[in-house]
């Protein structure tokens, strides 16, 4: 019975959506970085939404990457695949050095 239910997913909307993920945290990091361009406190006055953003979509990303490696394990991968693997790694590295301040930023405030 589990089997009936079990849909494949094309292999094409793995690729897609991480390229969408990696752009949905590129408006992010702006939304977050525009205000520090006229005030100094930028965080706290970035929206709870786009910090949720900042700190999920690297975790997508990276679990995205992975589901592509595993299903084209026996295929080529073509020239799409390669970006998104690429521009995914950019906002899971970018977003690794973002936690990493933002945590360093709370141990110098006594927060943690």
């Amino acid at each position: 019975m589990r089997t009936a239910l079990h849909k494949e997913v094309p292999l094409a909307i793995v690729p897609a959506l991480v390229l969408l993920l990696s752009a949905l945290w590129s408006i992010g990091i702006y939304v977050l970085l525009h205000p520090r361009i006229t005030c100094t406190d930028g965080w706290s006055t970035t929206p709870l939404v786009w910090m949720l953003v900042l700190a999920v979509v690297p975790v997508a990303c990276s679990i995205g990457g992975i589901v592509l490696v595993m299903e084209r394990r026996k295929l080529r991968f073509g020239w799409f695949d390669w970006f998104a693997l690429a521009v995914g790694a950019v906002a899971v590295v970018l977003g690794g050095l973002l936690i990493v301040t933002i945590v360093g930023s709370m141990r110098g405030m006594g927060i943690v």
